[in-house]
């Protein structure tokens, strides 16, 4: 399930400019395309809302660091399950958990443990900035499809110049605050 629409992306890149069926068809085949390019640059798998997912995440202190985000729900920790789901026993803090009780955790004796978890985003929930940063990328990548990687070129006496969609300034911004940081454990 898309995180945008084609509604979303006619709406953006071409305002009240009626839709036809040969520009939808083309927009259905690049929303899951950009997608896939905007989890690659932010280092995630995905941001679709997943249930269930099994991970072996690092503990320091009394935080949990996990691969993808938001954390929705906290299955099980160490194999065992994990009922705190009210948010009174933890908060989420973009991709880790601090935990206000952590009893259990000290039972934990590396810097490792098995979590299973529910995470993502849903096309109802998806934070604003987020959803621009997909729709950028998806009219970018329709606006220059015939000039794919071209440069430059020059018409009559006038030079154009292409950027990648990547390149654009809001975009840049967009991913700089959500890209993940990596935690190495040596």
């Amino acid at each position: 399930m898309a995180l945008i629409t084609v509604g979303d992306v006619d709406t953006f890149a071409f305002g009240n400019e009626t839709s036809d069926a040969d520009r939808t068809a083309e927009i259905n085949q690049l929303i899951p395309q950009a997608e896939a390019l905007f989890y690659s640059l932010l280092k995630v798998d995905t941001l679709e809302s997943q249930v269930a997912k099994d991970e072996i995440a690092r503990f320091k202190s009394n935080s949990i660091w996990f691969k993808n985000f938001p954390i929705t729900k906290i299955n099980s920790i160490g194999g065992e399950a994990y009922e705190g789901e009210d948010f009174t026993d933890y908060i989420v803090t973009k991709n880790k958990v601090d935990f206000h009780c952590p009893d259990f955790l000290s039972k934990i004796r590396s810097n490792r443990v098995q979590v299973n978890y529910d995470y993502g985003y849903t096309a109802g929930n998806i934070p604003a900035d987020l959803k621009l940063a997909i729709l950028i990328l998806v009219s970018g990548l329709y606006n220059t499809k015939e000039n794919y990687g071209t440069v430059e070129c020059k018409i009559g006496q006038e030079n154009f110049k292409f950027r990648d969609s990547t390149e654009s300034e809001d975009f840049q911004r967009i991913l700089k605050v959500w890209k993940k940081k990596f935690i190495f454990v040596m």
